[in-house]
């Protein structure tokens, strides 16, 4: 047998070899598993449709105005719902499109006349 047939072995601690409930820890094992490989398949596909940084004309310094963490596609530290990652809070790109900030209570009494 090669060595990838023994990376997938469960190893059940000893104090539930001969437990009544090993089927139940096993099942939970094998959940926990499946749902961590689910989630970074998902993660992969978004990640694929995602624009490259050259397409995207992604530059690492924006401006005062004009920079990726007051987009509306900026999600975190290192995320984009755009562009690949990794993304600095500091860049810019074509595709940037600013947050709407909200009106501020002058600015709503202006305009109410209030």
């Amino acid at each position: 047998m090669n060595d990838s047939f023994y990376r997938h072995i469960i190893q059940i601690p000893a104090r539930f070899d001969r437990h009544p409930l090993r089927a139940r820890y096993l099942a939970g094992w094998a959940q926990g598993y499946l749902g961590r490989f689910e989630k970074h398949q998902t993660d992969r596909a978004r990640e694929a449709k995602k624009v490259s940084h050259v397409d995207a004309e992604y530059k690492e310094h924006g401006t005062a105005a004009r920079h990726c963490s007051v987009c509306s596609m900026y999600e975190g530290p290192n995320k984009c719902s755009a562009v690949r990652s990794p993304i600095s809070p500091a860049a810019i790109c074509k595709l940037f499109d600013p947050k709407k900030q909200p009106e501020s209570r002058v600015a709503q009494r202006l305009r109410r006349g209030v």
